[in-house]
């Protein structure tokens, strides 16, 4: 599955090697206060319990996962968006 960039936005599936990308986000309070209160990941969580759990749940052909985004004009990371099923992981 692609999805179309936007004017300002591109959205890329992010894979097993986005751990940094993944890691420097979630140290940003601000971002981690909407998640768990605050609290920021360490790269040990991101390796050991989030990538697995992530690639768990992504299906390229449907389009599941995290889609990065980021700003074209700046190519600044802004975040990402995760695409999957609300009861995967009830199953």
């Amino acid at each position: 599955m692609q999805i179309a960039n936007s004017t300002r936005l591109t959205y890329r599936l992010m894979g097993q090697d986005d751990a940094q990308a993944l890691w420097e986000l979630d140290q940003d309070p601000e971002v981690m206060r909407f998640i768990n209160g605050g609290k920021p990941n360490s790269i040990n969580t991101i390796n050991e319990v989030f990538l697995p759990r992530m690639k768990a749940f992504s299906n390229v052909k449907k389009g599941w996962g995290l889609w990065q985004v980021t700003d074209k004009a700046s190519r600044e990371y802004l975040g990402w968006i995760l695409v999957r099923p609300m009861d995967f992981f009830y199953r």
